[in-house]
């Protein structure tokens, strides 16, 4: 990104005119719809003078935040994944690149475009998927599948009930009742850690929702989250010598080869996801009573 002491501005005109020199086709419908998404901040307007009226411009950030969700586009035709490159950066560089009046319109664009038009189909894949992660190998098959339903049907609408949710995962995650856990004593994964995420995110959109998500509660995710980063990455290398939290936490190549998400990309990628996660984890947590 370019540096936030950049004092370049531009003109829709030229935003437009940057990104078909950088070979991308964008129409002028376009910078006012991601401006609505928060792909695109809003225009600073100011007044030209002696009656001219006035002119509106985006700073280089902007310009260069443009450049960088056209080429994602051409990897994904889907808003939603796009919406994680504007809180990525607010997340690791701040307000001075990202406004976080921009990071709170992105995030409550990927929290719609992930919750419309889902089928029961692709909420049964994604419980499924979740089921594969966690599942023991002897867990019966008729606890896993009330697992999955009950996932499911929590995506397409179905109201919350974590103890619904931790007893069935407890039946699929320690089918011996062995008291199971996965991974090195500082990651320690049991069902309750599952619970509590799926929570923290569901309250963190009704918190959205509702407006009771200040400036102040998005700042506190946004330190907590980098926090939250480092304590992880420094768990990474003991995480990889545990073969099952491999398995089970670490994504998996096309070729097969199971690896951390410690990546630029993979950050990136869990961006929306991670901040929804902190936002929820203070309104349940720091400040019930937000």
């Amino acid at each position: 990104m370019v540096s936030p002491r950049s004092e370049a501005q531009y003109t829709k005109a030229e935003l437009l005119a940057e990104a078909h020199a950088a070979g991308f086709s964008v129409s002028d419908r376009l910078i006012t719809d991601w401006v609505s998404l928060g792909l695109l901040d809003k225009a600073t307007r100011r007044g030209r003078g002696r009656g001219r009226g006035l002119t509106a411009t985006w700073p280089a950030q902007q310009r260069e935040l443009l450049l960088a969700v056209l080429s994602k586009r051409q990897e994904t035709p889907h808003i939603a994944p796009l919406c994680n490159i504007p809180v990525f950066v607010w997340l690791w560089w701040g307000d001075a690149y990202i406004p976080t009046r921009q990071v709170r319109r992105a995030l409550n664009t990927w929290i719609g475009k992930n919750e419309r038009g889902r089928s029961w189909r692709a909420a049964h894949e994604a419980a499924t998927a979740v089921a594969d992660q966690f599942a023991h190998s002897d867990a019966p098959a008729s606890a896993r599948a009330a697992f999955v339903r009950t996932i499911a049907e929590t995506i397409v609408g179905r109201p919350f009930d974590p103890d619904l949710i931790l007893r069935q995962l407890r039946d699929v995650f320690d089918p011996h009742q062995e008291n199971r856990s996965i991974g090195p004593p500082a990651l320690n994964f049991r069902p309750e850690h599952f619970v509590l995420i799926v929570r923290d995110r569901l309250a963190a959109i009704s918190g959205l929702r509702e407006e009771r998500v200040d400036e102040e509660i998005f700042h506190w995710a946004r330190r907590e989250y980098r926090v939250s980063r480092r304590d992880y990455e420094k768990i990474v290398l003991s995480i990889a010598h545990d073969p099952e939290a491999v398995d089970t936490f670490f994504r998996k190549t096309p070729g097969g080869v199971a690896v951390p998400d410690i990546t630029l990309d993979d950050v990136a990628n869990n961006a929306c996801r991670d901040l929804l996660t902190m936002i929820g984890l203070y309104l349940v947590e720091v400040a019930p009573n937000t």
